[in-house]
């Protein structure tokens, strides 16, 4: 019993040197430094500059809400072709109103008692046309405005003066060649 406790023992020892040998060894960079709680309008921290940057989030949130109604607008006007004005949907923002205002209607009399069903059903249609078309102008306009203002709006973000990537001799193999050494 008491040689199976040494040989666990020893086991155990052994496992443990040889997990610490094969610990990666530290990087040879620095971490960058951390500038203190820094507030816009103040002076940058010593190894930074500000630069003035489009804010992100209304970039996206402008360039999906526009796109995903301009999307289904360029797939109605590529079904349908150039019929009824829906040539116009090519054109973001500007084409469900174009659309709207030059195509035709079914419904010409409101007031006729003597319709036929599919007279009825055209004018439900162009209803619901109408509408999709009202919507689809207004998100696309709505996320166009989002776009612009993140784009016009910049905010101004910290950004370390270190260089990115720089271009070095290092040790390659049992030789020596360049190699791109970087900062992210």
């Amino acid at each position: 019993m008491r040689s199976l406790t040494l040989l666990l023992g020893l086991l155990f020892v052994a496992s443990t040197a040889r997990a610490q040998e094969s610990q990666p060894a530290p990087s040879p960079s620095l971490p960058a430094p951390q500038p203190a709680a820094w507030q816009p309008g103040s002076p940058p921290p010593p190894g930074y500059h500000i630069e003035d940057r489009p804010r992100t989030g209304l970039v996206v949130a402008g360039a999906v809400i526009a796109g995903i109604p301009y999307f289904f607008s360029v797939v109605t006007a590529s079904s349908v072709g150039q019929a009824n004005a829906t040539g116009w949907l090519y054109l973001p923002v500007a084409g469900p109103w174009m659309t709207l205002g030059q195509r035709s209607y079914g419904c010409n009399s409101l007031n006729d008692a003597n319709q036929s069903t599919s007279q009825s059903l055209q004018c439900v249609g162009d209803i619901f046309a109408v509408m999709g078309l009202i919507a689809d102008g207004v998100i696309q306009a709505a996320g166009a405005t989002l776009l612009i203002v993140g784009v016009a709006a910049e905010r101004p973000v910290l950004v370390r003066n270190d260089e990115a990537l720089h271009v070095t001799p290092m040790r390659v193999g049992s030789g020596y060649g360049a190699g791109v050494v970087g900062t992210f």
